[in-house]
């Protein structure tokens, strides 16, 4: 969004650059809290994972995995 003048709300940053700076807070905070965020790139590596994976589970329904921390490890061995 730009003010009359053509000077962005969000002061000297540019409207675009915004929404970075947004991010890089937000992951940084995620990542002093010992979270992992998931983004698209690791949502396909486990899409990828549950469509290889055969056999039994004891889980419910569609689910392939008992837990997010099973997931979240799937997804950095994949990734990695």
């Amino acid at each position: 969004m730009v003010r009359r003048g053509g000077e962005s709300i969000f002061g000297n940053q540019a409207a675009g650059n915004h929404s970075k700076v947004v991010l890089d807070k937000l992951k940084t905070f995620l990542n002093d809290r010992n979270s992992h965020p998931v983004d698209v790139k690791n949502l396909r590596a486990l899409e990828a994972a549950e469509k290889a994976h055969k056999g039994a589970t004891d889980c419910i329904g569609e689910f392939k995995y008992a837990s997010n921390q099973e997931m979240i490890e799937l997804i950095e061995r994949r990734t990695s």
